[in-house]
């Protein structure tokens, strides 16, 4: 991971899945990537392949999309499947990818937020203010 750059590392990802035809997807990246930390990248990288697995196993999703956009002052990356979509205030026991998500962002100090409702897909984004860097 440390030496491979984000959206090589997404497109990687994304691959994976579509090429076990488990899932449609896209992947869109925006932006100048610079060297991201270490920390960074891995916890996004693991917070999408975790949003994506979900959207296989628990959304019956047929397609995921994967946006990755670095601004002057943010990494955002974003995922949104067309599955069955979930109440996000029931929490459903032996289910920890979403507890699991939260816990990476917060350990990089970024914001994750969970949008989705029943029979409207879900979409998940995370975001790191890029001033908080440091090499």
């Amino acid at each position: 991971l440390a030496d491979t750059h984000m959206r090589q590392l997404l497109e990687q990802l994304v691959q994976s899945f579509a090429s076990r035809g488990l899932v449609d997807t896209s992947l869109i990246v925006e932006g100048d990537e610079i060297d991201i930390v270490l920390d960074i990248k891995i916890a996004f990288y693991r917070i999408a392949q975790e949003a994506i697995n979900n959207a296989i196993q628990h959304a019956n999703a047929d397609h995921i999309e994967v946006k990755f956009i670095v601004t002057a002052q943010h990494y955002t990356l974003s995922i949104h499947d067309n599955g069955q979509g979930f109440d996000t205030h029931i929490q459903r026991p032996g289910h920890m990818g979403l507890h699991i998500m939260q816990d990476r962002a917060i350990a990089i100090a970024a914001h994750l937020q969970i949008d989705s409702n029943a029979g409207e897909g879900t979409q998940i984004q995370v975001t790191y203010e890029r001033n908080k860097e440091t090499t």
